[in-house]
Order: C-alpha cells, then sequence, then structure tokens
C-alpha cells in the first residue's frame, strides 16, 4: 500500500509545495558566539532575579521577569545541527563563568 497526499490530508484537502514550511537557518557564528558570552551574566540575572520578583510583583502586578527577558532573547535564535560550539566557546570566554 502506498499513500499520497489526498490520502492524508483528507477529502477536499490536498498538500503542496507552498504548504511546508522552510527551516530557518542557523544565527550567525558571531551572534551565537555573543549569546554565549551573554549567557552567563542573564543566568546570574535570574538568579536575582528570583530573589526580587516577589516584591516586584508586589509593586508592580504583572511587572515583566527575567523569564520573559530570556524568552524574548532566544525566540530569533536558531543552533545549528548539532553542537553549538559557537556558544559554548562564548560560555567559556566569559570571566563569570570562571569565577
Amino acid at each position: 500500500m502506498s499513500w499520497t497526499d489526498a490520502d492524508v490530508a483528507g477529502p477536499g484537502e490536498s498538500w503542496t509545495d507552498a504548504d511546508v514550511v522552510p527551516a530557518k537557518k542557523p544565527t550567525s557564528l558571531f551572534k551565537r558566539a555573543l549569546h554565549g558570552l551573554a549567557d552567563p551574566v542573564i543566568g546570574a540575572a535570574q538568579i536575582a532575579d528570583m530573589a526580587i520578583n516577589p516584591v516586584r510583583q508586589m509593586i508592580s502586578p504583572g511587572a515583566a521577569s527575567m523569564a520573559d527577558v530570556t524568552r524574548a532573547r532566544d525566540a530569533d535564535y536558531v543552533a545549528p545541527e548539532g553542537v553549538d560550539w559557537a556558544r559554548m566557546g562564548g560560555n567559556v570566554a566569559n570571566p563569570l563563568s570562571w569565577a
């Protein structure tokens, strides 16, 4: 038995090449290294945010947390297949990582 687009799509529907979303290209090597360089700083900010977030939420309910900032920062980041050596190199190069 072989499958066709009509079998999978159901009655009245068919797939075309336009329906397939192309894969996004990985973020550039330089930007990935910068992301890695900033990762330890972002991590420290997330730890500090856990301590001050309850106070901030009492003062200003609905205020953005560091998790929101991190989500927005990583929204457009596309890692390459396999190990992201550039981001890892940025992590290692940051002096905060060595402290």
